[in-house]
């Protein structure tokens, strides 16, 4: 007599690394008979036995040490009934093997971020079970799941999802990536490789030229911004308004420029000797390079100064002449007329450089000026700036400068 085979045997669509080590086949036999489940990947055969209590069983067998493959294993399998009679093996199920834990890789959208969405793309190294979502975080301290992140399924190997980062979240940031499992029904190792980096801090003003509040700035100088980090061009203007709070001049952001951390801004108008500025600059002048922006200037009071006012303004007499000196950086001639003179400018005190002009005493402040030639030039005017400090104690008379008068071959007064 031959036994009944065991019928409607069932098993999971894949072995992997979770139930390989105790893989169960379920299925019906006579009652109480001896089941022999066998499972070959076609070299290697590993088989179990159990007894179908009540007319079933359900048998788990180590199939670890079978190969790994698409539809490469068979499992089938006999009964044994109490007479002994040996059932033929029951009709087989083909079954994959797949134990490898899927990988994947992370894109962060922005990189550096700033407060605000960030974006994570998700994508894995095969076919992901779409039922199962993975556990999505982010954060600068272990284990970095201090944000969470949300998403769905694009595709069975790509997630996106989104999260927020906050000022708490300065600096570099780890993303970690768990739960999820392939079409196999293998779990991913957790995954922290991929690092991020979040920038909530806007730029701050290091240094601006001329300084808040200086009181000797030169009329022909233009404005700066030194800043804490390299900054970009956003939009809106800078606007220079007179102490009357009328505007002088306002400059584009856009004609601005801009090296590293340091912005340039050329003044296009002439300041006036004396007067007093303040400067104000919009919010959104100049940006990081995440986009965080300069808190900006609106007030009257965080970027002002006062312009140099000159003292003497001399006009020197036509005629061939000579004035010997040496350097001085806050000393101007302008000329007008159509001739080309070459001129340089020296400042010393007390004489420290040279011998001192034929004629004059040799004490106090010399600026001299050298003219090459004064053919076709029709007025030089040479200015000299002195701070409040220079002149405190002086009048106006005790200031002279004096030219060469080649006629009379002696040193001459200019006028006031």
């Amino acid at each position: 007599t031959v036994a009944l085979a065991p019928t409607n045997l069932s098993a999971p669509a894949y072995i992997n690394n979770v139930n390989e080590a105790s893989y169960t086949v379920d299925g019906d036999a006579e009652a109480d008979s001896t089941v022999e489940v066998r499972i070959t990947d076609g070299t290697t055969t590993v088989t179990n036995t159990g007894t179908a209590t009540g007319g079933s069983f359900s048998i788990a067998v180590d199939v670890s040490s079978l190969a790994e493959g698409t539809n490469n294993i068979t499992i089938d399998a006999k009964a044994t009934d109490a007479a002994d009679n040996e059932s033929a093996y029951s009709s087989a199920l083909t079954r994959s093997k797949d134990t490898s834990a899927p990988t994947v890789s992370v894109a962060v959208t922005p990189d550096p971020a700033k407060a605000g969405t960030v974006t994570f793309v998700l994508t894995f190294n095969e076919g992901m079970n779409t039922g199962v979502a993975p556990t999505v975080t982010f954060g600068n301290a272990n284990p970095y799941d201090q944000n969470a992140v949300s998403g769905s399924w694009d595709n069975t190997t790509q997630w996106t999802g989104t999260g927020t980062a906050a000022a708490d979240d300065e600096g570099i940031n780890t993303v970690s990536v768990s739960v999820a499992e392939d079409l196999a029904g293998n779990p991913m190792v957790t995954d922290t490789s991929t690092t991020f980096v979040v920038d909530t801090t806007a730029p701050v003003v290091d240094s601006l030229s001329p300084a808040d509040g200086a009181a000797n700035v030169n009329p022909s100088d233009n404005l700066q911004i030194d800043f804490s980090e390299n900054v970009y061009e956003g939009s809106g203007d800078i606007v220079i308004y007179n102490s009357d709070d009328s505007v002088f001049e306002t400059i584009a952001v856009a004609d601005t420029s801009i090296a590293g951390d340091v912005v340039s801004i050329t003044v296009a108008g002439s300041f006036v000797e004396g007067a007093d500025y303040y400067v104000q600059v919009a919010s959104t002048a100049f940006e990081d390079l995440v986009g965080n922006t300069y808190a900006e200037i609106s007030d009257k009071t965080s970027w002002n100064f006062c312009i140099l006012e000159g003292i003497l303004t001399v006009t020197t007499p036509t005629g061939p002449y000579t004035v010997d000196n040496k350097a001085g950086a806050d000393t101007e001639v302008d000329k007008s007329g159509a001739g080309t003179p070459e001129v340089s400018i020296a400042r010393y005190k007390s004489n420290p450089h040279g011998s001192v002009p034929s004629g004059l005493q040799a004490a106090g402040d010399y600026i001299d000026v050298h003219i090459d030639d004064i053919t076709d030039v029709d007025e030089i005017v040479i200015r000299k700036y002195y701070t409040n400090d220079d002149i405190s104690g002086l009048v106006e008379s005790d200031l002279r400068i004096y030219y060469w008068d080649g006629t009379a071959a002696a040193w001459a007064q200019c006028s006031d």
